[in-house]
Order: C-alpha cells, then structure tokens, then sequence
C-alpha cells in the first residue's frame, strides 16, 4: 500500500489540494485508532464494476477514482480504513464493491477534516471529476458525490 505506485499527476493533485494528507500504511493504521477526521481513498479499477445506486444500475469504467469517507466511529480512521483494505468483508457501503473490486488501494488520512471538504477541494480541478451522482453521498446535502474519476487528459482543461 504505497502511494508512490499512483498516477504522478493525481499522486500531485491529492497531496497539494489536500495540503499534505497523511499517506496511509500498515504500521500507521495502529495508531490511527480512535482519530476522528476523514479519509480519501485512491482506488485503481482494471475492469468495470456493477454498482446498485438509488435502485439503479451503474458501471463504474476502469480507472482511477478517489473516494472521499469519514471516520467519526470510535475505531476512527484506522479502523475504517483497515475495513476498507480488507477483502473479507460483507458488502455494507457503496464504496465496498470498488474496494473489492480494485486491483490497487492507497489511503490518505486527514484528521480532524470532513469528507465534504475533500470532495470540495479535490473536486475544484479539472483532473477529477464526480463520477456518479449520489455515490457514497446519498446522505449529504452539500456534495453531488463523495466519488471522483481521476482524467490525466480533462477536457476543456
């Protein structure tokens, strides 16, 4: 789990938009536990993944996406993300089908932050954009989506 691997270009768009995340990785997740705040999630996709959303069906297209999540649990952002890396899990959140689907998964932690203000943030470029209304989200007011597709190549850019 090594943020290194990401596109260059969205590993720079993550770690300047969101004013230097914490990147996430097995030794760190420990002490993590119990720190309230939020997470995003860099999700690879090699294959298209069926989604059920607001009783539809969507695919989600290969590529990269991150996901925007927030840890107030007492577990915190180290267990939300541990939960998000497992692939033994029952499928509980929208989000889980990509997770279990994704060949690769890199965590960036952002304590005391809200999920909305990554989406905001992150979703202020033109190299990501939302990618299906509702996702992950359907409890916000604020956000079209706490799921971004990452596009090297954004149109009107």
């Amino acid at each position: 789990m090594s943020s290194q691997s990401l596109d260059e270009q969205l590993f720079s768009a993550v770690q300047s938009l969101l004013k230097a995340p914490l990147p996430v990785c097995d030794e760190s997740l420990d002490s993590m536990a119990g720190v309230k705040g939020a997470y995003a999630l860099a999700i690879q996709l090699d294959s298209e993944v069926p989604v059920r959303l607001g009783g539809k069906s969507h695919v989600i297209a290969p590529g990269q996406y991150i996901y925007a999540g927030s840890a107030k649990g007492p577990g915190g952002i180290g267990a939300r993300v541990r939960r998000h890396l497992r692939r033994d899990k029952r499928l509980h959140w929208h989000v889980d089908s990509l997770t279990m689907a994704a060949s690769r998964i890199d965590a960036f932690a952002l304590p005391g932050q809200t999920e909305c203000s990554i989406v905001e943030r992150l979703g202020g470029t033109p190299l990501l954009q939302h990618a299906i209304a509702g996702f992950g989200s359907s409890d916000c007011a604020k956000c079209p989506s706490h799921l971004l597709k990452f596009d090297p190549t954004p149109r009107g850019g």
